[in-house]
């Protein structure tokens, strides 16, 4: 993707890892990579997005089994 991107837009480009779990579990490298980000980032802020998306896909998936679970 890195590639395609410098060379479609004609820029230089870096890729930064910044991986976390779906419960918000994240390296100790973490702190380096964001900073090289632009803008203000944390990895609190990180950690409560990842818990919120996940909290907000298995309120979903309940959702969508006991409505077919109880009027189907």
């Amino acid at each position: 993707m890195e590639i395609k991107i410098s060379r479609k837009r004609k820029v230089r480009t870096k890729t930064v890892p910044v991986i976390t779990g779906a419960l918000g579990a994240i390296k100790k490298e973490l702190d380096p990579n964001l900073k090289s980000l632009p803008g203000h980032h944390s990895a609190k802020e990180l950690q409560k997005f990842m818990l919120m998306s996940t909290s907000h896909i298995i309120r979903k998936l309940l959702d969508y089994e006991y409505i077919t679970l109880n009027f189907l």
